[in-house]
């Protein structure tokens, strides 16, 4: 039993002995709706969470949960993209705020109290962010610090704070004050947290995007190794996501830099966690691992071995149901094969691929044209001039007949019709 299920059974237990008047079955509603709620579970989170809010409690703590309760409802709409919904939800909960706890509360309530409206604000704040409203994101990140004015310098919560202002800085291409506030992060995060801790590593890996997008190789490349070490060394909690991360901008970099067998070592370590770790196989990040490593090989000239990376990368991605994102990455990998002169295997992968494209419900005749013209090229490359003619002339047709006449691969069709002609 997970713990999940087992907290939820502590939880009913718990309902069935409390007496209705009970102070804290809201807590224990809003409890057991939580549990739910990380479970995924909507239908039975919002269930317990609109039995916490019907309890009838005029009393200033049980106010504090219904804030409370409010804001997880936000959570869990938030969680299924149900953005107005959570905005509502967050609004009404610092409306009970305001309007409902008295001035007159425990230090206790206080810091619960401040906790509280933190949490609401940031929330707020990400839903803002999800719908491209970053000032009035920015204003929420705001009133989050005039609650924390009060907290040590170190704490984790101004962490958290100055993390989330550093990616919302990002949005708004504001890479100076992005990359301050990821520092500040790091520098309280540096304070509290022991040195192996994964959120140190998120927080390396964010400083190291930074520096990255701003093409900064060489700053980055510092914060990306400390990210990986740290990583590699934790075993209780392994932060599989973010060494992917690390591993994808650490190849890139090496690759900048010209240090190409690092770089392939890196592809490698990145393929390797891929099909370790991915939960129900990740055919696409797989396959596009697979890609980078052969074009790589192929470029240093160990053809063999960068065919057999490819020949993976193209197996996976026709485990992918058909997409546009899959047809491109698939194209890349064909064409990468044409080009190291593998001309059989390109051609299967085509033929497969109009196979597909024929026989699917929604026929895309741009599609269909330029597979047609890929075709072409293979049949051109192995000196075959008619089959190329062929594929050319269904192409050019398709293209003529839908009216597709602006396209560049009409030009191109045209001018391969041609080429092959003059031979």
């Amino acid at each position: 039993m997970g713990q999940f299920e087992k907290a939820q059974r502590f939880y009913k237990r718990l309902l069935e002995e409390l007496s209705p008047d009970d102070t804290t079955l809201g807590v224990v509603l809003n409890n057991l709706g939580e549990t739910y709620r990380q479970q995924g579970n909507m239908d039975q989170a919002m269930h317990y969470f609109q039995r916490a809010l019907a309890i009838d409690d005029e009393r200033t703590y049980s106010y504090m949960w219904r804030a409370i309760v409010h804001s997880n409802m936000a959570s869990l709409f938030q969680s299924h993209e149900e953005l107005d919904q959570a905005l509502v939800h967050y609004r009404e909960a610092l409306n009970v705020l305001r309007t409902k706890v008295s001035a007159d509360i425990s230090e206790e309530i206080d810091e619960l109290l401040d906790n509280t409206r933190a949490t609401i604000f940031h929330g707020i704040a990400n839903v803002y962010q999800a719908q491209g409203q970053y000032d009035l994101a920015l204003a929420c990140y705001e009133e989050v610090l005039k609650t924390e004015t009060d907290l040590p310098e170190n704490h984790s919560s101004l962490a958290t704070t100055y993390n989330n202002l550093g990616r919302l800085y990002s949005l708004m291409k504001n890479g100076p004050l992005a990359l301050d506030h990821q520092k500040k992060a790091l520098n309280i995060q540096l304070a509290s947290l022991p040195p192996d801790h994964p959120q140190l590593a998120s927080s390396y890996a964010a400083i190291g995007t930074l520096l990255l997008d701003g093409k900064d190789y060489d700053a980055a490349l510092p914060y990306f190794i400390k990210a990986e070490q740290i990583l590699e060394l934790s075993n209780v909690f392994p932060d599989y996501e973010t060494l992917k991360i690390v591993y994808i901008a650490l190849a890139m970099i090496y690759e900048e830099k010209r240090m190409f067998q690092v770089a392939i070592r890196t592809h490698k370590k990145h393929f390797e966690l891929l099909q370790r770790t991915s939960l129900s196989l990740d055919h696409y990040n797989i396959a596009e691992c697979a890609y980078r490593i052969g074009r790589l090989m192929t470029k240093h000239n160990k053809i063999l071995e960068g065919r057999d990376y490819q020949q993976r990368a193209a197996e996976n991605v026709l485990l992918l149901p058909p997409s546009s994102r899959r047809h491109e990455l698939l194209l890349k990998i064909i064409e990468e094969l044409q080009r190291t002169g593998n001309h059989a295997l390109a051609l299967e992968y085509y033929q497969r691929m109009f196979h597909e494209e024929l026989t699917g419900d929604n026929k895309n005749p741009l599609l269909c044209a330029g597979l047609h013209n890929e075709l072409g090229t293979i049949f051109e490359d192995q000196t075959n001039y008619v089959g190329p003619l062929h594929h050319y002339q269904v192409a050019l047709q398709l293209l003529l007949e839908h009216n597709i006449t602006r396209d560049s691969l009409t030009a191109t069709c045209f001018y391969n019709i041609c080429m092959v002609i003059e031979k």
